[in-house]
């Protein structure tokens, strides 16, 4: 990877990491906010798209990396479990058509967002938007259906 991390942290096993035990850290759910927080200022985008879905990562840090000017890492942040919906939003129409397209992949996003990349300009986004919306649709039936027979049994 080869990334360059400025540690303002004083913890003292920070400053000896290479990169493979920042990108192990960067998804870590206990890593402290401290080095999250430098973590996501780093030059390599790896770290920052590891930092966007981790989901411990703090909301301010969170609203830094919506800004990120590499799609890879706006992808990865609309991957993340805790993203407030309004930051969800803000990436379904985010200017580059392949984070639209990443996020369209993701059967596991509100079917609000889904739609509305189901009504987006780009017909790559919006078809396969539809079929995230129609996989989405069986997963949820099959999960209704299960569920259904075991309050059956």
């Amino acid at each position: 990877m080869n990334c360059s991390v400025q540690i303002q942290s004083n913890y003292p096993f920070a400053k000896e990491q290479d990169d493979q035990n920042i990108y192990v850290q960067a998804g870590h759910q206990t890593t402290p906010a401290t080095l999250l927080r430098d973590f996501a200022r780093s030059d390599c985008p790896i770290i920052r798209a590891r930092i966007a879905e981790n989901k411990a990562t703090p909301l301010p840090i969170l609203f830094e990396l919506l800004l990120d000017t590499n799609s890879d890492v706006r992808i990865s942040l609309s991957q993340n479990p805790s993203l407030p919906m309004i930051f969800l939003t803000q990436l379904a129409r985010d200017e580059d058509p392949d984070v639209r397209y990443g996020m369209a992949e993701n059967t596991f996003l509100p079917v609000n967002i889904l739609e509305i990349l189901a009504n987006d300009e780009n017909p790559y986004v919006s078809h396969r938007a539809l079929k995230s919306l129609s996989l989405a649709a069986s997963e949820n039936a099959f999960v209704r259906k299960e569920r259904d027979l075991k309050v059956a049994a």
